[in-house]
Formats: C-alpha cells, sequence, structure tokens
C-alpha cells in the first residue's frame, strides 16, 4: 500500500528529517533571528560530534540546542513555548539542555560565539 501511494504521489523524500531540518522549521515558527538559528544548527552538530546528546531523538536534540542558541544570542525562548512547537514536554527539553550546558565549555566553539555580537556564554540559564 505504501509502495503504491508513494508511486501515486510523486517521489517523495520518505527519509526521516534530521535535527537541522527541524531547527530550521522551528526557528521560523518561534520567529527567531536567523542568527539564532545558525548557532542551534551549528551547537547540534558538534552536539553530534561529541555525542554530547547521544540516543536522543532529532525533535529533543533540536528543542535543546534551540533553546540554548537562543539564550546564547539574547534572544531566549522559554521550553514551554519550544516543546509546543516542537511537540516534546518541557521537561524533554530541559533535560537535554543539562547535557548540552554541562559540555558547554567543548561546544561553544569560536565559530559559534562569532555568529552574533551578542552571543555570550554569560547569557545562558542555569539548569
Amino acid at each position: 500500500m505504501f509502495k503504491y501511494l508513494k508511486d501515486k504521489l510523486g517521489a517523495a523524500d520518505t527519509a526521516a528529517m534530521s535535527s537541522d531540518d527541524l531547527m530550521t522549521r522551528y526557528c521560523a515558527n518561534l520567529s527567531l533571528l536567523e542568527t539564532a538559528q545558525e548557532c542551534a544548527i551549528l551547537l547540534g552538530r558538534m552536539a553530534r560530534e561529541r555525542d554530547t546528546l547521544a540516543g536522543k531523538s532529532p525533535v529533543s536534540v533540536a528543542g535543546a540546542c534551540i533553546y540554548m542558541a537562543s539564550h546564547l544570542v539574547a534572544q531566549p525562548r522559554d521550553a514551554r513555548v519550544i516543546s509546543h512547537v516542537a511537540g516534546v514536554s518541557e521537561v524533554t527539553i530541559k533535560n537535554s539542555y543539562k547535557l548540552l550546558y554541562a559540555d558547554r565549555a567543548l561546544l561553544l566553539s569560536s565559530q559559534i560565539l562569532a555568529v552574533d555580537p551578542a552571543a555570550s556564554i554569560a547569557n545562558l540559564p542555569i539548569p
């Protein structure tokens, strides 16, 4: 049945969305500036390289990275608002953020901090 529908509807990409794709959509829905989105995507890539959020779903990774990036660049969004947009619980975002925060010294490279002049580790909320 699936193959039949796929053939009839065209060659839609049926691969799972990556956390990068989700962050782009969620940042747009949260009315975040492009600098926050860029920071979130770079942060997600660094977290993936370091296995900081190993085993977490792409939605959890996206939510936590957006939460951290939005605060980092002084465009803070509440975890409750992000959870509504992402469709995960506020607790899920905050638990994933705790892991990012614990690894912040290694994750927040000069490349990430250079994306926005307002970016500062001092802006991050303590979990």
